[in-house]
Parts: structure tokens; C-alpha cells; sequence
């Protein structure tokens, strides 16, 4: 295994009292992100930075030193940190868990590839529901036990921010993010220096560093291509999330699929089963299916063995989450991978296209929609792949998406679980009969958890729309919200595949919503 540079991290634990060092474990550890007691930890150190950037390295950082030694002197604050250190403790060294106990002879792990990943603000590599889904598969594998390694990019300027400019309309803004100053740290060979993996991109080499972040128990590791070694051009491809150029966005695809099993290989991590998580990683199964070739398989024989050890999740009927490239541009990029294995590119053809969805598809064993609804969908998008197969017959299975719940559920309705259910839900929340618990809720207590909960984003709407004024230097009136009135809002992009406009199909049944 590669060793991970620890030179921030070092220059924290140097910067912190010997009583209060534990903190640099915390901050490197997104553990923090859905333990509220830890969240509340880093807010009493700085609570204006804390609202800013929600970043512990960060805050660490630029704390001064006679902050933390007021700090020590902080009762309430040292007893919180001792607190949440031992949950930290007893989280990250179990007896057992839940899949240590049902699979205790596996021995090999789960590696998930994705575009994004949302954990966190302070790890802006995610633009929606893909990326947050994502984050909840990799926090919930942690809270699982799962042997379970993630492969990602880590983006320079992420997805862009949306901001609202002085005439009313949006804008993008692409802030620059500094790996130094993230919960994340640099991966380092066994000689000390930073690991360098070789990607074959069109006729040559391209660099690429990989960085390590902690979730809990799980581990993602992130390619990023900004070295010395590459090209001017060739250090962007890893600039912006979903790069809208289809040259750097099949290289980042080559860079996520064949990029990330070599850098699997580097660190001598075998995978029991890879799981593509949407056709943007799938050139990972043509790596695979080439190191087969090379150990004297046929094409079908590797092919096999791939496609029995790969599971592939497919997210949406909308085109814009299927990629696909003309297939003479995706030749030209991997010409320096394929050399004499031309067969491989049949994998992803469409006509003169080549897809990536298709190409999952067709290297994976197991392939599962995100809804039963999807997967009806899903059938009838893909049933030529199966031809003289009745549909319902079609191996596209619904697996429904699903949260992380300590992550997403309000810190008001978390209360009242603990209260009418138990705090068995946190650690359970599929045991069987659980839930009708809720029943128990008087209706009051729960709209009241309800209404704290709107109040709390309705304040936050305020600050943004006070924010706006303060960078525009205007005086825009703030008008106020009723806490009791509907609000309807879109989350990132108003994008027309979220049919805003089926809330007017039935005028009725709105009337109704609206004045009820």
C-alpha cells in the first residue's frame, strides 16, 4: 500500500496543543460531515468561518494560536471534544459490523468508480443527484462495514456556482480550489515521493497524482492530471467537472475508467467486484479486459471474467446522462491503449457512434435501474441489446434510490425519533416494523419540527439575498416569507428534464395545494 503525505496534516498536529491534536485526525476524516456533535465542535472554534466554508482543514489552518488556547480553557468545549473523539474512536475501530457479521470469509474489495461524489461543500467535486447519491453510497458502505474503495477526479474549479448578477439572471462562477487546503492528502510511493500514475492517451503518456480522502471507513482516491510532467493542455483535463469539450471530456473518462485500475494497481488493490456507477467510468473494463488478454486470455474469455465481476448502475432515461462520442474521436484517444485490440471499441459501438452506457452494459453482469419505474423505462431504451427477449424478461433490475439518513435527516426530526422510536433508528433503519413508530408522533410536534426546520432555510434565503446585496452594492428589499406558505424550489439547475412545468398540467389539484 502507497503511504499518504502527511505534510499538512503534520503542520496542524504541530499547530495544536497536545490535548487538542485529535482534531487533525477529525478534520482529515469526513466522519465529521454527518455527526452533529462534531459539526457543532468545529462551529464553536470559529462560527463565521465555520458558516463560510465548512472546511476543519481549513479552519485549523488559519485559527490562531492563542484561539486554541482559549479553547483549552473552555469547559464546555473540552468536554464536547472528548465526547465526540471517543465516538470517533469507537466508530472507526468496531467489535463488529453489519457486514463483517454476514460476510465474514470475503476477502476482497468492492471498488466503485464515479464521476462525482458529494460528501461535502468542502469537496466541491459534485454537480446533483448522481454525485450526492454517490456520496451517500460510499457514507453508507462506511456505517455498513463494506470493504469498499471509491475512484474519482478531483476537479481544479469543480462544477460551477450559480449566482444571481444585477439584471436578475444567473451566472456561473468557477472558483479555483488549493488541494493543501482540503480534508484531503496526497498519495506517496514507497520511496516518499508522490505517486504518478501513466495513462495512454492518443500517442503518448499522460501523469496523473492521486490524492486519498477519508470517509469513515471508506476511502476515495482522486486523479487529478496538474503535474510538471504533462502538457500545458493535457494539466486541464481534470479543470472543471462535466467539461462541456468532448475532447477533454473523453479524456477525463479515460482518466476515471483506465486511469483509475492503474492506479488500483499501484497501491496492489485487487478488486472482488467493480461497480460502475453510470457509463462514465466504463473504460475501466476495457483495462481489465486488456491485462486479461495480456496474461494469454482470448478476447472472449476476458471478456467473461470481466463481465462476471462487474455490477452497473444506470441513473436516467434523459440523453444528457448517456455519453456518447463519435467513434473515430474515442479511436484517436485510446489509439496508444488499443494498439492491435480493435475489438475492444466493438464493445461501446452504436452505428459511427461509440456509447458509454452500452459499453457498461455490455461488460457488466448485473445491471440494476434506480426506481421501478426507471427500470421499466430502461427495458424498453435498451431491448435491442437483448433481441427476442420479452421485455419484462430484460435483466435491468430496480434497486431504489435511497439516503444516507444521518446525513439528511433534520437535526428537529432527528429529535423526535429519538423521542417516539428510539435511537435504534440511526444505527437500524431497516429493521423490520421499525418505523410504524412514527405513528406514535402527535401531529402537532411534527408540523411544529416542520415549521423550525422552514423557519431555519427561510433565514438562510435571507442571508443569501443579503449576501447579493452586499456584492452587487445594492439595497434590494428582502421580502418576507411565510413560514406557512409553499415553497417550491430547484436544487442547483432549473434544467427543463425536471418538467417544472407538470405542476400546471392540472390546475385543480395546484389550486388545492396552494390553499390548503
Amino acid at each position: 500500500m502507497a503511504r499518504v503525505d502527511e505534510c499538512t496534516y503534520e503542520t496542524i498536529r504541530e499547530k495544536l496543543p497536545s490535548p487538542l491534536r485529535g482534531l487533525a485526525d477529525l478534520a482529515y476524516n469526513y466522519w465529521w460531515s454527518w455527526n452533529r456533535r462534531a459539526t457543532k465542535l468545529w462551529e464553536k472554534i470559529d462560527p463565521e468561518h465555520w458558516a463560510e466554508y465548512k472546511n476543519p482543514v481549513k479552519l485549523l489552518l488559519d485559527t490562531p494560536h492563542h484561539r486554541f488556547r482559549e479553547l483549552l480553557r473552555d469547559d464546555d468545549f473540552m468536554n464536547l471534544y472528548e465526547l465526540v473523539m471517543e465516538q470517533f474512536e469507537d466508530y472507526m475501530n468496531p467489535d463488529s459490523t453489519w457486514f463483517s457479521t454476514n460476510y465474514p470469509n470475503w476477502d476482497k474489495p468492492i471498488v466503485y468508480l464515479c464521476m462525482e461524489y458529494g460528501i461535502s461543500k468542502s469537496l466541491p467535486i459534485y454537480s446533483g443527484g448522481l454525485g450526492i447519491l454517490a456520496g451517500d453510497h460510499v457514507k453508507t458502505a462506511s456505517d455498513l462495514g463494506l470493504p469498499f474503495i471509491a475512484v474519482g477526479l478531483l476537479y481544479k474549479h469543480g462544477y460551477f456556482r450559480q449566482e444571481i448578477d444585477e439584471n436578475g439572471n444567473q451566472i456561473e462562477v468557477f472558483p479555483e480550489y488549493r488541494p493543501e487546503e482540503m480534508p484531503i492528502k496526497p498519495v506517496l510511493d514507497r520511496n516518499g515521493e508522490r505517486l504518478l500514475i501513466e495513462v495512454p492517451i492518443e500517442d503518448r503518456t499522460v501523469y496523473a497524482r492521486a490524492f486519498e480522502v477519508q470517509v469513515g471507513r471508506v476511502r476515495i482516491y482522486l486523479l487529478d492530471t496538474d503535474v510538471p510532467e504533462n502538457s500545458p493542455d493535457d494539466r486541464k483535463i481534470c479543470d472543471y467537472l462535466y467539461n462541456a469539450e468532448m475532447d477533454k471530456r473523453i479524456k477525463q473518462e479515460i482518466l476515471l475508467g483506465i486511469g483509475g485500475m492503474r492506479l488500483l494497481k499501484a497501491l496492489g488493490i485487487e478488486p472482488g467486484i467493480v461497480h460502475l456507477n453510470e457509463g462514465h467510468p466504463a473504460f475501466a473494463n476495457l483495462q481489465r479486459i486488456a491485462w486479461l488478454m495480456d496474461e494469454g486470455l482470448t478476447f472472449t474469455e476476458a471478456l467473461s471474467v470481466v463481465r462476471g465481476t462487474t455490477v452497473f448502475t444506470t441513473h436516467t432515461p434523459v440523453p444528457a446522462g448517456h455519453d456518447r462520442f463519435p467513434i473515430e474521436e474515442v479511436r484517436k484517444r485510446l489509439a496508444k491503449f488499443l494498439k492491435d485490440r480493435g475489438e475492444l471499441l466493438e464493445l461501446g459501438r452504436e452505428g459511427e457512434q461509440f456509447n458509454m452506457t452500452l459499453l457498461a452494459i455490455r461488460t457488466s453482469s448485473y445491471v440494476n435501474a434506480v426506481s421501478k419505474l426507471h427500470a421499466e423505462v430502461s427495458r424498453r431504451m435498451w431491448q435491442d441489446i437483448w433481441p427476442g427477449v420479452p421485455l419484462d424478461e430484460i435483466p435491468i433490475e430496480p434497486i431504489t434510490n435511497g439516503v444516507h439518513t444521518m446525513t439528511w435527516v433534520h437535526n428537529e426530526m432527528r429529535k423526535l425519533f429519538d423521542r417516539y422510536i428510539g435511537k435504534v433508528w440511526r444505527e437500524h433503519t431497516n429493521l423490520e416494523g421499525i418505523w410504524y413508530a412514527v405513528e406514535r408522533i402527535p401531529d402537532e410536534e411534527l408540523w411544529e419540527a416542520h415549521l423550525e426546520a422552514k423557519r431555519q432555510f427561510i433565514e438562510l434565503l435571507r442571508r443569501k439575498a443579503m449576501e447579493r446585496n452586499e456584492r452587487l452594492g445594492t439595497d434590494d428589499p428582502i421580502p418576507a416569507i411565510d413560514e406557512n406558505a409553499l415553497i417550491i424550489g430547484f436544487a442547483r439547475r432549473f434544467a427543463t428534464y425536471k418538467r417544472a412545468v407538470l405542476l400546471l398540467t392540472d390546475l385543480d389539484r395546484l389550486r388545492k395545494l396552494l390553499n390548503d
